[in-house]
């Protein structure tokens, strides 16, 4: 019996001891299968296609999107780095030397970030439909937009207000409402004021007296236009806005009138009228306004970076709501030598041709200024650049799926085209679609060659 339980007991440890042999060969040969497929970050990744920041160190599914993930070689990816001109920079020593390596490590982080090379796997171009334009040389003609609004042409025979110099009462009145057209020389209104009339009999009793005199003379009537008590009677008429004709009127009619008229200096437009016939006026007041809309005034402002690109003289061109198919042209006539320190802007004026007098005063309009350069400059697409705080950024193809992310200076936009004065060289290609991918490769690969990158931690 005993000898049975033994034979037994020897059988149930031989048979532990087969379960524990075949136990570790399986672990083993996990682990070696394991060490097969996983792969140390020096030497390579697995990335999804659709979401390149998924980074794992063996095969498997995007945990995102569940495509199968793709093994990318590091050595391979910066095989066309080999050769680069990109040089580490160490660290000057001092005069007492010590190493200065802080402010070098600066200026290498800050060299290698305007200027990083990448490579990025052709399948990955092409789901991204990467497209690229090329640095042209060229003369410029920048087109500058400003928000306009029309007002009256304030030149001496464009605009022009009709007042007195005296007391007096409106008698006659022979523009009766606003925006009459009225034609130049044309009879406004009478006034009659006694000081006017005083001086106006007066002139015709010395004239009278002289002419008695010059009478019995040879050549009277020049003797009597030339006679200087005469003339200064005639200036005194004047100064108070008599007219030369009405001064005659009354040397060959013998009458000082009682109504002293007013005519109006220009052609135009009556935009304001303050009486009514019967109305007592006092000196200075003003009695009417009349515009000449055949050309007027717009104005735009301006911020002060924008000097560069306007001058005295420079025609520009204008539109609007009201005539959308119609340009107008015109150019500039004062550039304010001042800043408003409210609006921080400078106000230009321009003078506008308005035939057909279609432009009104109070009108809003879109104003196009064009600067030409004499000298060709570098552009790029607008769109290929990345505006990054005040730094500039564009994505140059070095070909082969090589690219470098580079710092450039834009001098101004024009239209759609960056004008360039730093940066690239004619007929480099920057890339103008797909840049959202390339940031995101330019970071990946920036993150893994710093030694940033580990496995993705589910």
């Amino acid at each position: 019996m005993i000898s049975i339980m033994k034979l037994k007991e020897n059988k149930i440890r031989k048979n532990l001891f087969m379960f524990f042999i075949v136990s570790m060969f399986a672990v083993l040969s996990s682990l070696q299968c394991e060490q097969n497929d996983k792969v140390s970050p020096d030497v390579g990744y697995y990335t999804c296609a659709m979401h390149p920041q998924v980074l794992e160190q063996e095969p498997g599914n995007c945990p995102i999107c569940g495509m199968e993930l793709t093994y990318r070689n590091v050595n391979a990816e910066h095989e066309g780095h080999a050769h680069s001109d990109e040089k580490s920079v160490e660290g000057e020593q001092d005069e007492h030397g010590e190493h200065n390596s802080k402010q070098n490590d600066m200026d290498k982080m800050e060299n290698e970030r305007k200027n990083f090379k990448f490579y990025v796997a052709g399948n990955l171009l092409a789901n991204a439909n990467m497209q690229t334009a090329s640095v042209v040389q060229k003369k410029i003609v920048k087109q500058s937009a400003y928000s306009a609004h029309i007002d009256f042409n304030e030149d001496p025979n464009k605009l022009v207000i009709i007042s007195t110099k005296y007391d007096g009462w409106v008698e006659k009145l022979f523009v009766s409402k606003e925006g009459q057209w009225i034609k130049k020389g044309q009879t406004l209104v009478g006034v009659y004021s006694p000081q006017i009339l005083a001086a106006k009999e007066e002139y015709l009793t010395t004239y009278s007296s002289m002419k008695a005199i010059y009478a019995s003379r040879e050549n009277p009537e020049e003797a009597l236009s030339a006679d200087p008590t005469l003339n200064a009677a005639r200036r005194k008429l004047r100064y108070l806005d008599v007219s030369a004709g009405q001064i005659k009127k009354i040397e060959t009619t013998g009458e000082a009138g009682r109504l002293t008229y007013y005519h109006s200096p220009i052609g135009g437009l009556i935009v304001k009228k303050e009486i009514l016939q019967g109305a007592y006026i006092k000196p200075g007041q003003e009695i009417f306004r009349i515009a000449n809309l055949g050309s007027v005034w717009a104005f735009i402002h301006i911020f002060d970076k924008d000097l560069r690109f306007v001058k005295k003289g420079q025609k520009v061109r204008l539109r609007t709501l009201a005539y959308p198919d119609l340009e107008f042209t015109g150019k500039i006539d004062l550039i304010y030598p001042f800043l408003d320190k409210n609006t921080k802007d400078i106000k230009v004026r321009i003078v506008i041709s308005n035939p057909g007098y279609r432009l009104k005063p109070g009108m809003f309009a879109e104003v196009e200024v064009l600067t030409k350069f004499p000298k060709e400059k570098l552009t790029i697409p607008d769109s290929a650049v990345i505006y990054s705080g005040s730094d500039s950024y564009v994505f140059v193809s070095l070909g082969e799926g090589r690219f470098e992310l580079r710092k450039i200076k834009v001098s101004f936009i024009s239209g759609n085209e960056a004008i360039l004065t730093s940066g690239l060289k004619k007929d480099e290609l920057v890339v103008v679609n797909g840049q959202f991918l390339l940031d995101s490769e330019a970071s990946l690969k920036e993150a893994i060659s710093k030694g940033q990158v580990g496995g993705h931690q589910h």
